[in-house]
């Protein structure tokens, strides 16, 4: 649920199907992306208080590379960048592009498999995340 803060009121009330892994909610608050376990991730959009679209971004559930999905940073326009596992369990991470809701690059990382956990602010076509693993590694990779 997500409520108005001056009115108290609730701007949207959907269930998701299983368990929410990460949120996020567009800066002045016109909407929100969820992804959950199953690698479903979707966007509301608060004005229309309606789902804005969805993606599958697990292999063998949609389109995606991922076997597993931990976290993600989008600007609410033109992409996502999605953490995860790979094929094997190597940390991964993929980039959306949300116009044609598709799945443009996956990167594979040299992590133990434990799956990225943090995405951090990209700028422009650069993004920078940390992967978490028992090494700790940073990485930086670039799009574009």
């Amino acid at each position: 649920i997500a409520w108005d803060v001056r009115s108290g009121n609730p701007v949207l009330d959907r269930e998701l199907g299983s368990s929410v892994v990460a949120c996020a909610l567009q800066p002045g608050g016109r909407s929100a992306v969820a992804l959950d376990e199953t690698g479903n991730l979707r966007l509301w959009d608060f004005r229309r208080q309606c789902e804005s679209f969805r993606l599958s971004v697990l292999a063998g559930a949609g389109s995606g590379s991922l076997s597993a999905a931990h976290c993600f940073f989008t600007d609410f326009a033109e992409y996502i960048v999605i953490g995860g596992s790979g094929h094997g369990g190597c940390s991964s991470v993929a980039l959306w592009d949300i116009p044609s809701q598709r799945e443009l690059r996956m990167w594979a990382l040299d992590d133990e498999p434990s799956g990225v956990q943090f995405l951090v602010e990209g700028r422009g076509s650069v993004f920078s995340f940390l992967s978490v693993s028992t090494a700790g590694a940073a990485h930086t990779f670039s799009h574009g």
